[in-house]
Formats: structure tokens, sequence, C-alpha cells
């Protein structure tokens, strides 16, 4: 479980583990004991994989959602899963889609034979 730190308008800062606000919600400060609005807020690490229904949230913690991903993979036997990473809805990553080498590519084919 990780801690993620939100700002208030206040500039009081609380951490939350789950559940974490969106900048533009309110919340209570327990510094003011009055409801401010959310200033600031990362976006979540979460993982998500695609072959299966195993998805996870990491907070701010990016490391650990690329650990998560890997982790996934590894140990749930999923090697040809495809682990993607997304910080808020953005996707920054997936695991298990390498590109094809050129080895991969031309994989049977005589080198001294024509391109065409």
């Amino acid at each position: 479980m990780t801690n993620t730190i939100i700002t208030l308008e206040c500039g009081h800062t609380l951490i939350f583990h789950r559940n974490i606000p969106l900048v533009g919600e309110i919340c209570l400060c327990l510094k003011c004991r009055a409801y401010k609005e959310v200033m600031h807020a990362p976006a979540e690490w979460r993982i998500k994989c695609q072959s299966c229904r195993h998805s996870a949230p990491y907070g701010s913690a990016k490391a650990l959602a690329e650990v998560g991903a890997a982790k996934h993979r590894r140990v749930k036997g999923h090697e040809t899963h495809v682990v993607a990473i997304y910080n808020g809805k953005k996707l920054m990553r997936t695991f298990g889609d390498r590109m094809p080498t050129l080895d991969d590519v031309f994989a049977g084919q005589d080198p001294e034979a024509p391109p065409y």
C-alpha cells in the first residue's frame, strides 16, 4: 500500500492510502477544520492485465507499479500476458509486448536471397 499526498487550497496536505480525490473535489482539512478544495493531486499509478481481470492501484509509486506488472506476469504464469501501466488515464508503458527484432522478421529467410 502506498501513500499519496494531496494539497488543499489552504496549503495544508493530506495523505491518502486509497480513494484518492481528484483536483477540484472537496475534502476536510484537519488543521483548518473546514472543507477545502483539492488543488493538487498526483495521478495514481495503476496496472491492468490486458489478458485477464487483474488490476491494482499503486498510488504515486511508479517503481512499485512496474514491479507489480513484472511480478504478475512471473508469479501467475502469465508470460504471454500483456500488462499495461497507467498514470491516471494515460497509458505509460506495457510489459510483455516486445517489438520484433530484425532476427524475428527475417527468421528462416536466406540472407543471400534478393529482397523481392
